[in-house]
């Protein structure tokens, strides 16, 4: 004699027409009306299991494996089991997080996807002075507290070496020349789920000096070079310095 267990990767529920023609509880159903952050409660046939450490698709599902596409994204607040004449049954609550109203897959096996993510172009710019180069440690993003060169991301219609020229002009008020490209470096920001590709600018200071004209963005700028840079590097940096790039980088610090 065994004991028949599933585990659940989804929450999947019969449409609300069955219940409003008697054929299933009203717990068996989906909900009339799927509102998020509202709490509702289920019911399944069988001893099932169902993970509580993230989020599940719920799902329509007709029967023999008959499943819709996700439509929300739920919590399992709690499951039990019970007996009823000789039946094994499964009722709990859930709580839903997202409702999905659109084509976009929400979901792959387990994992949620975060469909707001995109890879983004960012530009990262050394102006090179005197043999050192500008950083400034960054605020109010990700890697905040990290040390980088100025930069930011590429508008429509800019070329990168327009990014460059607009981006120190606006972080620092120094204006910048003789811009080329340095490197390329792929940096995910995993805990952020961030994705960026950055493009390297180097570039010659020609005028202006450094100050914090975003303070939003920076608290503190100063001239490093490649022996003495700050601590903690904004993740990118960790990329750049173990690329195919950065001898090129040191040796071109000037435009002859």
């Amino acid at each position: 004699m065994g004991i028949q267990v599933e585990f659940n990767p989804d929450l999947a529920l019969r449409h609300y027409s069955e219940f409003q023609a008697g054929r299933r509880e009203r717990e068996e159903c989906l909900p009339e009306r799927l509102d998020a952050g509202a709490v509702y409660d289920f019911l399944k046939k069988e001893q099932r299991n169902y993970w509580f450490g993230g989020e599940l698709p719920l799902l329509e599902t007709k029967g023999d494996a008959q499943l819709s596409k996700p439509l929300a994204s739920v919590v399992i607040e709690e499951a039990t089991h019970f007996n009823r004449d000789g039946t094994t049954y499964t009722r709990g609550k859930y709580r839903v997080t997202e409702v999905f109203n659109d084509d976009q897959i929400h979901f792959n096996s387990y994992a949620k996807i975060n469909t707001q993510s995109k890879v983004r172009l960012g530009i990262g710019v050394f102006i090179f002075r005197d043999g050192k180069f500008l950083m400034g440690q960054r605020q109010g993003s990700h890697g905040a507290n990290t040390w980088s060169v100025p930069g930011g991301h590429l508008e429509v219609g800019e070329s990168w070496e327009d990014t460059a020229r607009r981006e120190v002009l606006e972080e620092t008020g120094v204006v910048i020349h003789k811009i080329r490209f340095g490197a390329v470096t792929n940096d995910i920001f995993t805990s952020e789920q961030k994705h960026y590709v950055t493009i390297w600018m180097l570039s010659d200071y020609q005028s202006g000096e450094p100050t914090i004209t975003e303070p939003d963005k920076f608290i503190q700028q100063g001239w490093f070079d490649f022996e003495h840079l700050p601590e903690p590097l904004f993740l990118p940096w960790h990329q750049l310095l173990n690329s195919q790039f950065i001898s090129q980088i040191k040796n071109n610090s000037t435009v002859i």
